[in-house]
């Protein structure tokens, strides 16, 4: 760290010390995060501010409203001349249903209220595609009642029904390979014949083959390792995203 470097950072370290919110930004990157436990300064790979105050009040308590209701969502904040603000996206960006915005040019933003694309009614949508000059709780109502009358929630971007009955593990690995032959390829397999069954990991998403089988676990992958059926329906899904595992009203 060369001296000019120093007198940079000396004001972040000084403003940490008096209990301000610190930030910082990946080189490269447009989103600045708050420092949440000890600052560790890195000046080859982040940039360093005081938290600037915000004018934008609504978002921060819809933020906190979604948080302590457990609702999902993502956050995004625009940090541009010519964009400043705040986005929040149910349930995430990919599979968007609400957009709520407050930033330089959303309807309300000089009043301290919000925007939404999204969750309209049938004549808020004939009038326009988005609604502005609203608050923190008119938004947080319609969050929350499709939130809770939705019929899916999203996971890691992912669909998991929750009206799914619930799902056992295979008592047996013939229970599984009589499942798959039955349930997915629809007809028996040659017993000389390898049975090729492929499941994709909940998490990282890569695609396995199970590879051995033995009493009461299977071997999983090109490293054949040992996962027993309890950990198998725990762990994976069928290609198709169906548990490995059976259905309780089933059998």
């Amino acid at each position: 760290m060369n001296r000019e470097r120093a007198k940079e950072l000396l004001p972040i370290i000084q403003a940490y010390a008096e209990g301000k919110t610190i930030q910082y930004i990946g080189v490269g990157f447009e989103n600045w995060h708050d420092v949440d436990n000890e600052l560790e300064i890195d000046s080859m790979r982040y940039k360093y501010r005081i938290k600037p105050e915000s004018k934008y009040n609504e978002i921060f308590k819809l933020k906190k409203m979604l948080e302590k209701s457990l609702v999902p969502f993502e956050w995004k904040e625009f940090d541009k001349p010519s964009k400043q603000g705040f986005q929040i996206l149910y349930p995430n960006d990919k599979n968007r249903v609400c957009s709520v915005i407050e930033h330089s040019f959303s309807y309300g933003s000089q009043e301290d209220l919000l925007e939404i694309q999204g969750l309209l009614t049938a004549d808020e949508e004939e009038c326009d595609s988005v609604l502005g000059n609203l608050t923190a709780d008119d938004v947080f109502q319609r969050i929350l009642s499709h939130w809770k009358g939705t019929k899916r929630k999203f996971l890691n971007c992912k669909c998991i029904c929750l009206e799914n009955p619930i799902y056992r593990p295979f008592k047996s690995c013939d229970e599984l390979v009589y499942y798959w032959e039955r349930e997915k390829v629809g007809y028996s397999a040659n017993p000389l014949q390898m049975i090729d069954i492929w499941v994709k990991h909940k998490v990282d998403g890569r695609r396995r083959m199970i590879v051995g089988f033995g009493e009461n676990f299977v071997e999983v992958g090109v490293k054949a390792k040992p996962v027993t059926l309890e950990r198998l329906l725990e762990t994976y899904t069928f290609l198709d995203g169906e548990p490995c595992g059976v259905k309780e009203d089933k059998f």
